[in-house]
């Protein structure tokens, strides 16, 4: 199982700012095909940069990205 975290450029974790970030995916893959249309979006209307990860089952980051 995979999860994602959106964050801050700072740091800080936005919590709940994308539903489907808060879900489980089967996959990398799936994980970043659900999040990252909206995490863009997030990001333009914040202004302000984001991190977008992705973690496997044991919380080690598998793919992670700063959407400006």
């Amino acid at each position: 199982m995979y999860r994602v975290e959106l964050s801050r450029h700072d740091g800080g974790v936005l919590h709940q700012q994308i539903a489907e970030a808060c879900a489980d995916y089967a996959s990398a893959e799936a994980a970043l095909a659900a999040v990252l249309p909206k995490a863009k979006r997030c990001a333009e209307k914040s202004r302000q940069a984001l991190w977008l990860r992705i973690y496997d089952e044991r919380s080690r980051v598998v793919f992670g990205t700063l959407l400006p």
